[in-house]
């Protein structure tokens, strides 16, 4: 892992390295990188088809030469000039990168983190060079998963088998004294239920146009899978870019509360400016669960005249947790007089409508019956108002709702793709 380091610095002296690439593809702008066909990074990595193009970056599915037998297929996200030199960028890929370092030096269970593969240098004929950055090749994230159902909602049986794979990740990062602090499920990647052959046969069918059009490789799982295919499945934990260590408010560089998670996943500490822990992502997770059982935020607070959007969001936790602020907790917290008074109520909402978790979940009629009351129970375990209530990753790993649910091998047959 310490020659990734190695490589991500190389990429920013005053005189940018050559050596590690051989390519010179001629982009149609200076900021995308765009490969000529079948185009070889490197020396290793045949590019096959582009799978996805975004503002700073796109992404390309690759052929790895240096596999042994059997194709091994990968993916490489391709930044921009731009990005590529943008300082805030550069900083958080060295974060992961580090943390990467951090997690493989440990010892402990990994298999459901993401990690990078290999760092390129990918010059352009423009005279700079792009960052290339190698992962394992990914169908999607969690959040289209659940874009691709009709009401946004997954399986029971599918949100056990990922939250299990989650809090597997999570519980390796708490061991290390890291927390993730972003963990939504745009950061929760399916990995390819393809294997290299297939894949390798899927390619060959797609049109010559292939590097120029996206080409979603996402037929091996669909959100409607049956018990069986969902053990199959599994997920890997991403985002670390802006991971942070338990007592500091720095880990591999500096990150802001203000930036820890989507603002409906976002703890209570993190909002109040408590003594913020691993707790954090706990409350996240609770929430995550309950976006995928039903297809809704658990919170969805709401400005209005009279009180701010931090004043609704602090009022739905005390509703639907059934619980109040310790005067401990509140005393703790550096802006607790910005919304609560002396003795611990907030300041510009006062009537609260206590809703039990069991009521919410009922509300949209997605969730089996039968589930509610467990599902219920493992949330409210995720979303105690005091983070030092909150149960630990590995103790939500031990919890009766996630029993019955086993690690499998994934394998699945390729469909038509386009």
């Amino acid at each position: 892992m310490a020659f990734l380091l190695e490589s991500l610095s190389a990429c920013f002296p005053s005189t940018l390295p050559w050596s590690r690439s051989r390519s010179l593809a001629i982009a149609p702008d200076p900021g995308h990188y765009q490969p000529t066909p079948n185009e070889v990074l490197v020396g290793r990595y045949e590019v096959r088809a582009k799978l996805e193009t975004g503002a700073g970056f796109s992404t390309w599915l690759v052929k790895d030469f240096e596999a042994a037998q059997t194709p091994r297929f990968l993916a490489v996200k391709i930044l921009t000039l731009d990005a590529t030199q943008d300082h805030v960028e550069r900083a958080r890929i060295q974060r992961e990168l580090e943390c990467d370092m951090k997690i493989q030096g440990s010892g402990l269970p990994a298999s459901h983190l993401h990690s990078y593969v290999d760092v390129l240098h990918i010059p352009s004929s423009w005279g700079q060079t792009h960052l290339g950055l190698v992962t394992e090749f990914f169908e999607k994230p969690v959040a289209s998963l659940q874009d691709s159902s009709p009401n946004k909602t997954l399986p029971v049986h599918t949100v056990k088998h990922i939250t299990k794979q989650v809090l597997q990740a999570t519980a390796t990062l708490h061991a290390l004294d890291i927390i993730h602090t972003d963990i939504t499920s745009d950061n929760v990647l399916i990995h390819s239920g393809l294997d290299g052959k297939s894949i390798d046969e899927c390619v060959h069918a797609l049109p010559s146009d292939r590097n120029e059009k996206k080409y979603p490789f996402l037929e091996s799982f669909n959100w409607d899978a049956s018990p069986e295919e969902a053990m199959r499945v599994k997920v890997s934990l991403a985002g670390l870019g802006q991971c942070q260590s338990v007592g500091s408010s720095t880990l591999l560089g500096n990150c802001t509360v203000t930036l820890f998670s989507a603002f409906q996943l976002r703890a209570p500490e993190v909002i109040l400016r408590g003594n913020f822990g691993t707790a954090i992502d706990t409350w996240a997770i609770g929430c995550l669960v309950f976006d995928m059982l039903v297809g809704r935020w658990l919170f969805h607070p709401e400005e209005g005249d009279d009180w701010t959007l931090e004043d609704d969001h602090l009022a739905r936790m005390m509703e639907l947790t059934g619980e109040r602020f310790s005067y401990s907790q509140l005393e703790a917290s550096e802006l607790r007089y910005r919304y609560f008074d002396d003795q611990g109520n907030l300041t510009r909402i006062s009537n609260l409508l206590w809703t039990p978790l069991e009521d919410a979940l009922s509300r949209y009629n997605v969730l089996p019956k039968e589930e509610v009351i467990p599902a219920a129970s493992f949330i409210r375990e995720c979303i105690r108002l005091d983070p030092a209530e909150r149960s630990t990753a590995a103790a939500l790993l031990l919890h009766p709702w996630l029993r019955d649910i086993h690690s499998s091998r994934f394998r699945q047959p390729c469909h038509a793709l386009i």
